[in-house]
């Protein structure tokens, strides 16, 4: 029975460092432009930045 309320206290640990972890990302920003990146891979390339084939 002691290691089910050690494992219940790690498992309430676990979680809430997770969730303290997501509570630090949102709060810093994180997931506030997440197209951006997204998009970028999307566009063209500019032609000076090309390989060219010599």
């Amino acid at each position: 029975m002691d290691v089910f309320f050690l494992l219940v206290l790690l498992a309430f640990l676990f979680v809430m460092c997770i969730g303290g972890v997501l509570y630090w990302a949102v709060m810093s920003g994180q997931f506030e432009d997440t197209d951006q990146n997204a998009n970028l891979i999307l566009q063209d390339q500019d032609a000076d930045t090309r390989s060219h084939d010599h």
